[in-house]
């Protein structure tokens, strides 16, 4: 049963808003055979991008950010 559009927003805003202050999201992006790391903020907002995993985590951990996998 679908949620009624009021609540459905309020879940949306939530979700969107949850962890903005203490995570970040890392994905590995292969273009033209380069693997990169980009670093994303729980908003979707691109923050960085990096050569290494280990460069993004250490720089999220300078950030006070969690860093989290995206797959």
């Amino acid at each position: 049963m679908p949620l009624p559009d009021s609540l459905e927003a309020v879940v949306r805003d939530r979700l969107a808003k949850f962890g903005l202050f203490d995570h970040a999201y890392v994905k590995a992006v292969t273009r033209r055979g380069r693997t990169r790391y980009v670093a994303y903020g729980a908003d979707g907002t691109k923050l960085w991008q990096f050569r290494s995993r280990e460069l993004a985590d250490a720089a999220m951990t300078q950030q006070d950010l969690r860093a989290l996998s995206v797959h």
